[in-house]
């Protein structure tokens, strides 16, 4: 079977998500041509750094603060200097620094198969010129061409040769033609899947190492279909397919994309009465970067400060989680799970849990096993009626989540004042 090498990077032979070695991510033009300036006003440069290493990608500007560009290139980096209007690769017309924070990564993305392979970087606004402009994307309706036969163009700064020791001064690019997934599987196997689109390279014109997230349009409307993603490790010159992501797979998640932000420990506060003994005053907060709402991103409804002193006894309650679907598994579930409960009284809770439940605690039944699990710690307990947010995932019974003894949630109403006191909320 042949060996896969992601496409991308050169300053430092290595791969976008972590300098890994000249096998990781790469990409390149290979027998391409010179291009034009500003042939390409939405083709993007990024200069990727991690820790004191380097490494090269493209992009496509896809919006007025938007790059779309590879997951395996932003993975893992500390911050991106992201090049736009550039012909010449060092002299852009707009250079932005921007640091991990501003970039996201598709929530799927699996660097051993290499699935999911797209991510996006926010930039501050940038004014279109003949210089810089964004590229179109496709229409919704095209969700489900394949694009077979048809004439595209790859750009990029990747090498030029498998021979070349870095990537190339001066933009180039290169006509290539789509072949079926099934052709490529011929030469990649199971790694190919109908989120990727692939291009012939007869007479070695090929994307190469440095050319990872950049765009492969359409040659008839400039209509962006690819990114690149990876290609054989036997050689940019050997004929082998390019593999790409294919962005029409991706155009809800473009719109909609569910964001991921790395936050430190200077970011958390957790309550200054924490007894980890005693499990009390199990709550905490994490500051991350500023987010937009969206029909998929969306903060939850505190209770009311009237509602201090409400039980909620016998209440239908919705808690949620990615914890184990079982007391035999050995990791939490892949797709989030749900289940209505229905909340008991602390008396009740107490003849299973004894002193360790207080006033600030909440408790629920869990009849026919269903119940929170290992790995839904900390996660939201909410009314039925009202999806008001009134409990956390904090403990169970040691001797196992199926076994129909009370689930245990810090009492969100308790803690409305801290709540607010580092908040303002």
């Amino acid at each position: 079977m042949k060996v896969l090498i992601v496409f991308a990077l050169a300053l430092a032979y290595a791969s976008g998500s972590a300098l890994r070695s000249l096998d990781g991510p790469g990409g390149r033009i290979t027998n391409g041509e010179n291009a034009r300036t500003d042939q390409f006003p939405y083709q993007v440069g990024l200069s990727l750094k991690i820790g004191s290493s380097s490494a090269w990608c493209g992009g496509s500007l896809i919006g007025n603060e938007w790059v779309l560009t590879a997951a395996h290139c932003t993975d893992g980096v500390d911050s991106v200097e992201v090049y736009l209007g550039s012909t010449v690769r060092s002299s852009p017309k707009v250079k932005h620094h921007v640091t991990k924070s501003d970039i996201i990564i598709h929530a799927d993305w699996n660097s051993r198969t290499l699935r999911n392979d797209i991510s996006l970087i926010r930039i501050p606004h940038v004014d279109y010129s003949s210089a810089i402009h964004n590229v179109e994307l496709p229409k919704h309706e095209s969700h489900y061409a394949s694009y077979d036969g048809d004439e595209v163009i790859a750009s990029g700064w990747g090498r030029t040769s498998d021979s070349a020791s870095a990537v190339a001064a001066h933009l180039q690019y290169a006509h290539m033609k789509v072949i079926s997934n099934s052709e490529c599987k011929r030469t990649y196997y199971s790694t190919i899947r109908d989120t990727n689109i692939c291009v012939s390279t007869p007479a070695a014109v090929s994307t190469c190492n440095g050319d990872s997230g950049g765009p492969l349009v359409l040659a008839s409307d400039k209509v962006q279909v690819g990114l690149t993603s990876f290609g054989s490790a036997a050689g940019c010159e050997k004929e082998y397919p390019a593999v790409f992501t294919r962005v029409t797979s991706y155009l809800d998640w473009i719109k909609d994309p569910k964001v991921k932000h790395h936050v430190t420990k200077s970011n958390i506060i957790i309550h200054a009465d924490w007894n980890s003994r005693t499990v009390r005053n199990d709550i905490s907060l994490i500051r991350i970067p500023h987010v937009k709402y969206s029909s998929a991103i969306h903060n939850v409804k505190l209770p009311k400060h009237e509602s201090h002193y409400a039980s909620y006894y016998g209440d239908e309650v919705i808690a949620s989680g990615w914890g184990r679907f079982t007391d035999l598994d050995r990791s939490g579930a892949a797709h989030l799970q749900f289940a209505f409960m229905k909340v008991i009284s602390n008396s009740e809770c107490k003849r299973t849990y004894y002193s360790s439940i207080h006033d600030t605690n909440i408790c629920v039944s869990t009849t026919g096993a269903v119940s929170t699990c290992i790995g839904d710690s900390g996660g939201p307990l909410v009314l039925a009626s009202d999806m008001v947010q009134v409990g956390l995932t904090s403990f169970g019974s040691s001797a196992g989540c199926e076994k129909e003894y009370p689930d245990v949630f810090t009492r969100v109403t308790s803690y409305l004042d801290w709540i607010k006191r580092h908040t303002g909320i």
